[in-house]
């Protein structure tokens, strides 16, 4: 049994198989018998399977042949889809979005860097879907089956600190087991106070489902403190106290410098949201072709709109295939007005640089009395006599109040 339909490169489809009887199903671009897509895809009696295309390898004519197991005889239902697309906002209505059987939503938001939204997905049909959110760079920094597969379900899910300010999309990819139904998308920022020891109590009203809460005060090292909370009508929540500083390097600029004739230079400056974005396995060349001139600097680092006080810098070195480390003269370096750059003397670097293969993937930590500055970076030299590194690799920077 054979289906064809027309698409186009790059079109993002999903198929969906349901049927009486099992069966395998192939899904070909007969133009090229070399362009791979499905191969003997298993269809069960479940009754539903989807196939999920991001980008259709060419224009042109498909071909889906389905074959019964053991010559069984069957119905079978055909479901072509393209995702369906929309858009919510922070704090605002929470529109409903209504799917064909195995068809995608794509939602977008825009956030700005450091925010920390809550997503709940109110299924008002019987979908099971998985929901990924990716940044502005496309990196996947959310992902988790939501199980709203009952009418009227629910799930929550709070997003870390966002890697970045842009265009953030949600993904809704229903299991394959899955019917179409109606999902409605709430984006929600926590509701924020402030209290102070001793002082009245502070209420915090919760408006949105889903939404959170953000309650600061002012402490002191070694302070004893009582915290009473009084949930209300609230049927419950988690109670979560956050240590001062975090991670300052997620609400910076990041930046990586290559080709430097000096340690200090600002040349060859290009940006790098990679080094900042939290995701800590993926490299970052600092150079994007091996270095050709000798002795030369490359760094990476962060920067702020304005002065931020850090006692600790961090930055994880990336793989290494003969190129990756720093050869010489790494040192971390400091910044007042977002250009000039001076090195930081008087704190100390754990473990101690190898400048060897040994440096690979290992987070070296800088520490000492806190400096408030513009930014900071770590530049070394590459491409000296006696290393083969030519180029240096970071994954990311990190920078903490201590």
């Amino acid at each position: 049994m054979g289906l064809h339909f027309t698409a186009t490169q790059n079109q993002a489809l999903s198929l969906a198989l349901d049927g009486t009887s099992s069966a395998n199903a192939w899904l070909s671009y007969p133009a090229d018998p070399l362009v791979f897509l499905y191969d003997s895809k298993y269809v069960s009696t479940y009754p539903l399977m989807s196939l999920d295309i991001s980008a259709m390898p060419r224009t042109g004519l498909y071909e889906l042949a389905l074959t019964p197991d053991n010559n069984a005889t069957g119905v079978y239902t055909f479901t072509l889809t393209s995702p369906l697309t929309g858009s919510v906002q922070a704090n605002g209505a929470s529109p409903a979005f209504s799917t064909r059987p195995g068809q995608d939503a794509w939602i977008t938001f825009t956030a700005v860097q450091s925010q920390t939204p809550s997503l709940l997905i109110n299924a008002l049909g019987s979908p099971i879907v998985n929901a990924t959110v990716y940044s502005p760079a496309g990196l996947d920094i959310y992902s988790q089956v939501s199980s709203v597969s009952t009418s009227g379900n629910t799930d929550d899910r709070d997003l870390s600190p966002l890697p970045m300010s842009g265009n953030y999309l949600i993904r809704m990819n229903p299991l394959s087991n899955s019917q179409g139904g109606t999902y409605t998308v709430t984006l929600s920022l926590p509701a924020t106070a402030t209290m102070s020891v001793n002082g009245s109590a502070v209420p915090v009203s919760i408006t949105r489902p889903g939404q959170n809460s953000q309650v600061t005060f002012t402490g002191t090292q070694n302070q004893t403190l009582t915290l009473t909370v009084d949930r209300g009508n609230s049927s419950g929540s988690e109670l979560t106290i956050l240590k001062p500083g975090g991670n300052y390097a997620l609400a910076g600029t990041a930046s990586r410098w290559y080709a430097m004739s000096s340690a200090t230079s600002n040349t060859t400056k290009l940006a790098a949201s990679a080094l900042n974005d939290g995701n800590t396995s993926m490299d970052v060349n600092l150079a994007s072709a091996n270095e050709t001139t000798a002795n030369v600097y490359e760094g990476a680092g962060v920067v702020w709109t304005s002065n931020t006080t850090i006692g600790t810098f961090k930055f994880i070195n990336g793989s290494y295939d003969g190129n990756g480390i720093f050869a010489a003269n790494l040192q971390l370096q400091q910044t007042t007005d977002g250009s000039t750059w001076t090195a930081v003397t008087t704190w100390t670097l754990s473990p101690t640089y190898s400048y060897t293969n040994t440096a690979a993937g290992v987070t070296y930590t800088f520490t000492g009395t806190p400096i408030s500055a513009r930014g900071f970076r770590v530049a070394g030299q590459v491409n000296i006599s006696g290393n083969t590194s030519k180029r240096a690799r970071i994954t990311e920077v990190q920078a903490f109040a201590n």
